[in-house]
């Protein structure tokens, strides 16, 4: 999904030094403490305590571990640099034990400041306070986020720090001080050393002082400095580790590409199908009407066909694939799950995203127009940072990244909404409105995707809960742990090490799926469903609320 450089007419003269006294103000704290209030409410219904994994937050937690014993080393089944996340973790678990809740607190206390750190740099970017409002609940209060919050993934961490770097230069633009782009090149670092998207922030900012005529050698060496020496000295120490699994994954994706390239593209094409339909979902409240309506029939018309290709070929509109949200909920990969609804929910569901998905991106693709035909202006706007970061990560995440996930979409969520709420808070600036609340139509579907959020989120938990203990309690009984497939979390945790060796023996490695498992041919099976040449021994009870109050099980199978 290519995020273009837009620069809204209706925002284009911005006085960079400008809002220096109203930041922040009254109204602002109030929202920010709104802010802290829902993200209290979530715990409140979603608990953080855990004893398990959650999808293949294990690889960073055992590094937490190797870190606390100073014996960090690169992780081989780790695509993030992790560094920076991992060293976050560390500080929790040294203050409070190493496991897997206090991990989760760790994010939870990075994620609300991540959405400070939005909401402010909305603020700076002249969006009123309701609509910065807005904008931080919607990025907040989605299913991505949420699910990543009570994870200990790079995800979120990565965030916050880009955000933060952005939030600091864009500082340094509206003229707080030079030693903002200093502070700026410090969480670039940070940024870099979580996942490698940093890197993009500083290309951005670099490009942004050309473009704006702001341009000095001495910004330009403000912001690189720093970074440039950690990286190269990174890469020295990285080079000194064994390749990890995405990077060899990475390589046979290019090698791949060079030798069938059609068949490469329609595979992305297929996973950019599951990504982006689910998108439209989370930018419903800022959807609008494009004045070139004719734009929406080929992208509605190309967002169906993914949509098409996917039902075909996976009998489904949001297969199992690995993906936060898919057709048993929220990630159950490398697990027999029960779908939660019929398969026509979720065929509406991707019909209405790709609708909503269509109308935002006709409306962006407006702006981008408009901005191409003023472009000679050059205005410094600091926004512009932002959606150049935007469409680079886009481009790397789509063409580049081993595989494609909708949680990789997650760090676009925030800057691809920032244009919608740019001109949303101009016009109603214009139209002499006050400034305390968007109409409800933009409320409302916010309030709905959050209740999904959170129902969901309960779910998930409450099912991975009672799976994890019908595992642990065979393990006590005394079956080997490698008898007993407990789906990727059990496999991740317990036995990655032993199928790494497995495959490595056979000549396997790396492997084509992830994690590698270990089990073969367990002798019990943790499922929802029943599966062919097993006999049910037990099972456990849990409640889905994502069914309306139904009682679901878990099954503990042994093989006949």
């Amino acid at each position: 999904m290519a995020i273009s450089t837009h620069i809204s007419k209706t925002s284009t003269a911005v006085d960079l030094s400008a809002g220096r006294s109203n930041l922040l103000t009254r109204i602002d704290l109030r929202n920010l403490g709104l802010l802290a209030l829902g993200f209290v409410c979530v715990l409140v219904f979603v608990s953080p305590v855990r004893a398990f994994p959650i999808a293949d937050d294990w690889i960073y937690a055992h590094s937490v571990g190797d870190l606390l014993n100073w014996d960090y080393k690169m992780p081989l089944e780790s695509q993030a640099n992790l560094v920076s996340h991992v060293a976050w973790g560390a500080i929790f678990a040294a203050l409070f034990g190493n496991n897997f809740t206090v991990l989760t607190i760790s994010t939870l206390v990075m994620s609300l400041l991540c959405l400070a750190i939005f909401y402010i740099l909305l603020r700076h970017l002249d969006i009123a306070p309701s609509h910065a409002l807005l904008g931080t609940a919607l990025l907040g209060f989605n299913p991505l986020y949420i699910f990543l919050s009570y994870s200990f993934m790079t995800e979120l961490t990565f965030i916050t720090y880009m955000l933060a770097a952005c939030l600091f230069f864009v500082r340094g633009m509206r003229g707080y001080g030079e030693h903002w782009f200093w502070l700026s090149s410090v969480v670039i670092v940070l940024s870099y050393l979580a996942r490698q998207h940093g890197l993009l922030i500083l290309v951005a900012a670099l490009a942004c002082l050309y473009w704006s005529r702001m341009w000095t050698w001495r910004r330009a060496l403000s912001i690189t400095l720093l970074p440039v020496l950690v990286i190269a000295a990174y890469m020295a120490w990285e080079r000194t580790q064994p390749p990890a699994v995405g990077a060899v994954v990475m390589t046979n994706n290019i090698q791949s590409f060079m030798y069938d390239p059609v068949t490469y593209i329609a595979r992305r094409g297929q996973g950019i199908g599951w990504i982006v339909l689910s998108m439209g979902l989370y930018l419903a409240p800022l959807a609008r009407l494009p004045r070139r309506r004719l734009l929406l029939i080929p992208i509605f018309g190309l967002l169906a066909l993914s949509l098409a290709i996917s039902v075909r070929f996976w009998g489904s509109a949001f297969p199992v694939n690995g993906n936060v949200l898919d057709n048993t909920g929220f990630v159950m990969w490398y697990y027999h799950a029960a779908p939660i609804w019929a398969e026509w929910v979720w065929l509406s569901l991707g019909v209405v995203s790709a609708a909503i998905l269509s109308l935002y991106l006709a409306a962006l693709g407006e702006d981008v127009h408009d901005w191409w035909r003023a472009r000679r202006e050059r205005t410094a706007d600091p926004a512009l940072m932002l959606y150049l970061l935007a469409s680079a990560m886009a481009a790397v995440i789509v063409i580049i990244m081993p595989t494609l996930n909708d949680r990789y979409m997650l760090p676009l969520l925030p800057i691809v909404m920032i244009p919608a709420l740019r001109r949303m808070s101009a016009v109603t600036k214009e139209a002499g409105s006050r400034q305390y609340a968007p109409n409800l139509r933009r409320w409302a579907p916010l309030a709905l995707l959050t209740l999904f959020s959170v129902i969901g989120q309960r779910d998930y938990m409450e099912h991975l809960t009672v799976r994890w203990n019908e595992a642990e309690s065979l393990a006590v009984q005394g079956v080997p742990r490698y008898q007993i497939d407990g789906g990727a979390e059990w496999q991740g945790q317990y036995l990655y090490e032993d199928g790494v060796r497995r495959l490595r023996e056979k000549g396997e490695f790396p492997p084509h799926s992830f994690p590698p498992f270990a089990v073969l041919d367990p002798t019990y099976l943790i499922s929802d469903v029943p599966v062919e040449g097993y006999i049910q021994v037990d099972s456990q009870p849990y409640v889905s609320w994502l069914n309306g109050g139904q009682e679901r099980h878990v099954l503990v199978l042994r093989r006949r």
